[in-house]
């Protein structure tokens, strides 16, 4: 190893130090480390062999050994940075916690469509993110949704509406008017950076994945339409289990009742009032932590690898 090592500025090791899978790594790791202890070494201590029932060393706590000094230990969460103090004297300051991510765009398999516009939306930093899955129409009201956005805006939530907004094939020039409006409206009520069109962002209607991929990434579907004769995004946000915010028309009481939350969409300030309370709700925050975590960890292994 010391060929190998000596030319590193730092040395980074794996539960080498403390997971005795490879007892001869372990004891070779510290001899190197005292020839070595000019660099700086990292130990990312995430499995204790002295702390686990089901490792096969007989008085494994009671013969810990002393854990080498000049080393940044790291481990995966508070219980083992417990165990690793414990065990080895070292003083909890002296262990960092970090804790291992989850790539959510590849557990829940997001297209690049839909990887796409998360990134040119920033929808993972996003105090709320707001799916409106419909066809640019007047009865759609996409209007309401963006008047919202606004009130929330000045309540402080960085708020993401995603508005899918498919041209009508039957009236083409009535969807190219509302996206107009769409647009003029977003500059009129200072809201530009938290709106997308997602034909605009596309140059094309998004596909039938990317909908359903954006769909489990944002926090809510909001649909302030004033007519429906059924209801179909809500049947697709109670499969994904995604919050239905919705106006309480009769299509959308049969298909969402039990389900979905009714309001006056007309009173903006009530509606924004309710998408607050949904960004506020425990599982939401906790998702949020859960989909930012590959962005912390990288934030934090970059703290780790500039420390003196």
């Amino acid at each position: 190893l010391l060929p190998v090592l000596a030319g590193q500025d730092q040395i980074w090791v794996h539960n080498a130090f403390t997971v005795y899978l490879n007892p001869f790594l372990t004891v070779a790791l510290r001899g190197v480390l005292g020839v070595l202890n000019s660099k700086r070494w990292v130990a990312f201590c995430h499995d204790l062999s002295a702390a686990s029932r089901y490792v096969d060393v007989p008085d494994a706590a009671a013969n810990f050994p002393s854990m080498p000094h000049g080393v940044r230990y790291v481990v995966l969460s508070a219980v083992r940075r417990q165990e690793l103090a414990a065990l080895s004297g070292i003083s909890d300051n002296e262990i960092v916690v970090i804790p291992p991510p989850i790539d959510a765009p590849a557990w829940l398999e997001i297209g690049d469509e839909a990887r796409q516009i998360a990134a040119a939306t920033r929808l993972p930093e996003r105090d709320l993110t707001i799916l409106v899955p419909s066809k640019l129409l007047p009865h759609k009201r996409v209007e309401l949704a963006m008047e919202a956005v606004a009130a929330l805006k000045g309540r402080g939530v960085d708020t993401l509406l995603l508005v899918t907004g498919a041209s009508s094939p039957h009236e083409p020039e009535v969807s190219q008017r509302i996206a107009h409006e769409i647009r003029a409206l977003g500059r009129h009520l200072g809201v530009e950076e938290h709106i997308c069109l997602m034909t605009n962002t596309l140059d094309r209607a998004p596909a039938r994945e990317t909908v359903r991929d954006l769909m489990s990434l944002c926090d809510l579907v909001y649909l302030p339409s004033a007519e429906e004769g059924y209801g179909i995004p809500i049947g697709e946000a109670i499969a994904l289990r995604v919050p239905v915010l919705c106006s309480d028309i009769p299509a959308f009481r049969e298909t969402g009742e039990g389900y979905a939350t009714y309001v006056d969409v007309d009173d903006t300030m009530t509606v924004a009032e309710a998408m607050r309370s949904i960004a506020c709700a425990p599982d939401v925050v906790r998702r949020h932590d859960v989909m930012r975590s590959m962005t912390r960890f990288r934030e934090a292994l970059l703290r780790l690898v500039r420390e003196p």
